[in-house]
Order: structure tokens, then sequence, then C-alpha cells
């Protein structure tokens, strides 16, 4: 499998109160070739940002080598 990506604008998901995110490659198997996984989510709000979860892949697809996750907040005023 090679890498994939995968973008998502969350002011189409308004009511969304969790993220997760999963990297599996390969079908199960060992030797994944350029498996890097990049997620970008964009226009998060703050509660979004606060309920990601990142899971990684499962015994015998664990070559995914590079697991990138972009968390893009709606708005960046506030205090934190």
């Amino acid at each position: 499998m090679k890498g994939a990506s995968s973008t998502v604008d969350f002011d189409k998901l308004p009511d969304v109160t969790g993220v997760t995110v999963r990297n599996i490659g390969n079908n199960g198997t060992s030797g994944a070739s350029d498996a890097d996984v990049a997620f970008t989510l964009n226009n998060l709000t703050v509660a979004q940002a606060t309920a990601i979860t990142v899971l990684h892949s499962t015994t015998g697809n664990g070559d995914v080598t590079q697991t990138t996750l972009n968390a893009n907040l709606k708005s960046s005023s506030g205090t934190s």
C-alpha cells in the first residue's frame, strides 16, 4: 500500500465531538512500501481539537513508518 492522506473540513461536521485517526496499511502483512500516512483536520473547534485520538497499526501491519497529524483550529484567538 502506498502512503495515503486525508483532509477533513470540520465546518461541514459541526456536531462532531471526537475524532479518531488510525494508521493501518498493507492489509495485515509486513513489508509495506511508502506507507506514510497524513491526516489534515481543518476548522476544528477547541473542543474537537482536544478530543483527537491517534491509534497505531495493529499487529502484522506495523510497517507504517510515519504518521503526520495536522490539526488546524477554526480560530486561533483566545488564551490557549
